[in-house]
């Protein structure tokens, strides 16, 4: 597993994330805001990458960390990557090319 998706999911998507988040994409928003381009371009680049096994996106999700289901928003995993690449897409500068 890559170590920036295992890192942003145990360091945001902690057991009582929802205390300091409405929504994941709140918790996305914080997260490109404290962190560096590099770190959000990497976590982009490893997102997209993601895409391209869709079976197994929820695998991982659930692997990373077990206090996040796409679902408890009304999204399958699929369609949780895919809005997360929009956020951290539209905060980079650089092209993320995976």
């Amino acid at each position: 597993m890559n170590d920036i998706i295992k890192y942003f999911f145990e360091a945001y998507f902690h057991q009582d994330w929802r205390y300091e988040y409405s929504s994941s994409r709140e918790l996305l928003e914080d997260f490109v805001s404290l962190e560096s381009e590099t770190t959000v371009h990497d976590l982009a680049g490893a997102f997209k990458t993601l895409m391209e096994c869709p079976d197994v996106l929820q695998d991982i999700i659930t692997e990373c960390d077990g206090n996040f289901n796409p679902e408890s928003e009304e999204m399958s995993a699929v369609e949780w990557v895919s809005m997360a690449l929009t956020i951290l897409q539209r905060n980079t500068r650089s092209d993320i090319s995976g």
